[in-house]
């Protein structure tokens, strides 16, 4: 059998393949890699117990500084977070240490090197579907910012502002962060954010605490600001919107600029369609019931459909698995 090597500093003693690591079910695509490389004769652990060195494959998630790079025949690359947050695996100029790339990064696809995943999910074949008893409105999200042109954490706490301004019983708050100072992400700002001295309490209104269970709490709300980190980025599509999806909650969504060519419009409203809060709150508010209604049954096709496949943890799985299969068997025939 051989031996996989997963390389993230986040992950070790191979708890990230437990099915009941993280919050809710987060990281389900990963957990999920273990039995699908055991069906295919790989051993996928952590890099703490299958090390680079004696491993057949390495299977990085992300570029992070401080981890060893192998070999280029036998090292992947999982890239699947925004420029922000992770700009050296975006770097085109950093591939050349990988056989091949997996990456959300609908630019960069080419099926040779370049390969097509997503954030995956277990997707349900059935969501909740409520109006009547529902608030109308709810943010799920850390209170974080970034130095970055498309950022869009700047953008969310405008319209959780314009809320709180002009209809504060209209939208709740969650989230780590919401009821603390912060100082920016420059240099300095990290420094200054870190001390709880200088961490002075500034309380959004609309703050209720941290969601113990996003799934749960969503069920709550007919609509959710769904922003992803930034906008613009095409494939960049994450568990946010799907998030909004399982608990039968409409998003109101702002990211990849081409979330249409992966997710039906009329499965989702689209901020970028309305000039001002004002006019995207008036649409919100004055849904009827059966137009809401039809919205959670959209979801509902879209989520028992081809099209929702890509997201999928099997196709997740299956994309890599292919890929490391197709070039050791390479390998093994030269």
């Amino acid at each position: 059998m051989k031996k996989i090597c997963f390389q993230s500093s986040n992950y070790v003693k191979n708890e990230c393949f437990s099915s009941d690591y993280g919050r809710d079910n987060f990281i389900y695509f990963i957990s999920n890699l273990k039995p699908y490389f055991l069906k295919y004769g790989f051993d996928i652990a952590t890099h703490d117990i299958n090390s680079p060195e004696s491993s057949d494959i390495i299977l990085r998630l992300g570029f992070e500084k401080g981890l060893q790079l192998g070999p280029k025949n036998k090292s992947y690359l999982i890239a699947l977070e925004s420029p922000h947050f992770d700009p050296a695996a975006i770097a085109t100029k950093n591939h050349g240490h990988f056989q091949k790339i997996f990456t959300n990064n609908d630019d960069l696809i080419d099926n040779k090197k370049y390969f097509k995943v997503n954030y995956a999910y277990d997707i349900p074949k059935l969501i909740p579907k409520q109006f009547k008893t529902k608030k109308l409105c709810c943010v799920l999200a850390g209170n974080k910012s970034a130095h970055h042109p498309n950022e869009l954490y700047t953008k969310r706490v405008a319209i959780i502002r314009w809320f709180e301004d002009h209809h504060p019983r209209d939208l709740d708050l969650y989230g780590i962060g919401w009821d603390q100072y912060r100082f920016g992400h420059s240099f300095i700002g990290r420094i200054l954010n870190k001390p709880k001295i200088f961490r002075k309490k500034k309380l959004f209104p609309s703050y209720r605490g941290i969601a113990s269970n996003k799934f749960i709490l969503m069920q709550n709300y007919k609509f959710s600001i769904c922003y992803e980190n930034i906008q613009g980025q095409n494939g960049y599509i994450t568990e946010k919107i799907f998030d909004c999806f399982f608990a039968g909650c409409v998003p109101v969504y702002w990211g990849a600029k081409n979330i249409g060519s992966h997710i039906p419009h009329d499965c989702f409203i689209d901020k970028r369609n309305f000039k001002s809060f004002e006019d995207l709150y008036l649409f919100m508010n004055s849904m009827s019931s059966n137009e809401y209604l039809s919205y959670l049954k959209r979801i509902e096709i879209f989520l028992n459909s081809e099209a929702v496949k890509p997201f999928s943890a099997a196709f997740f799985a299956e994309t890599i698995i292919r890929e490391i299969n197709f070039d050791t068997r390479d390998v093994r025939k030269k």
